[in-house]
């Protein structure tokens, strides 16, 4: 959670400077970067992935809301914590959860700072290289009682920055499942 706060008041400080709040929300956490296979990967159950105590950062952030982190962040492996581990289930049930309170907020405009990672297996199915951005609208063709879904907008289809590549992937893909045998594996 501190890259991501760090780069959220980096990167909107003109907006925080008109009153617009900073908002922590743990959901939206995927864990730090690390480079694996030439990709950088953010989801890991691995103590460097695992985020710093929310007192750590409020004394840090002052400017930030944390009032909406649950407590339990950044556990990932007691029963609890289980809702921030490496695993599939986890990851997009986060995902679809972040998604739908943006859906409930009335706010008409929200900027989302997360990890690449998070975004793109969990939530988007895009890639977003470092530093780069993607817009999306809520898809309000939904199924009734389906999880929200996001539409991006044809201006960033290879990234704000057109750093990005176009290509989507499989939301989900390459979230492991527990004790579930490696890819190209049978039991």
């Amino acid at each position: 959670m501190r890259r991501t706060i760090q780069t959220a008041l980096l990167s909107l400080d003109w907006l925080i400077e008109k009153g617009v709040r900073i908002q922590a929300d743990a959901r939206w956490q995927g864990t730090n970067d690390r480079v694996e296979d030439g990709f950088m990967k953010e989801n890991s159950a691995k103590p460097c992935d695992t985020g710093s105590s929310v007192d750590d950062l409020k004394a840090e952030f002052a400017k930030v809301d944390f009032s909406a982190v649950d407590p339990v962040f950044p556990d990932k492996t007691s029963p609890r914590g289980a809702k921030y581990a490496f695993t599939k289930e986890a990851i997009l049930e986060r995902a679809r959860s972040g998604v739908q309170d943006i859906r409930e907020h009335k706010e008409k405009l929200i900027l989302v700072v997360s990890h690449s990672g998070f975004l793109r297996l969990g939530v988007t199915g895009h890639w977003f290289f470092n530093g780069d951005y993607r817009l999306f609208e809520l898809d309000e063709f939904n199924e009734p009682d389906q999880p929200p879904k996001l539409k991006q907008l044809e201006a960033t289809l290879s990234g704000g920055l057109g750093k990005s590549w176009p290509d989507p992937v499989v939301i989900g893909s390459d979230l492991p499942i527990p004790d579930a045998p490696p890819r190209g594996q049978t039991p």
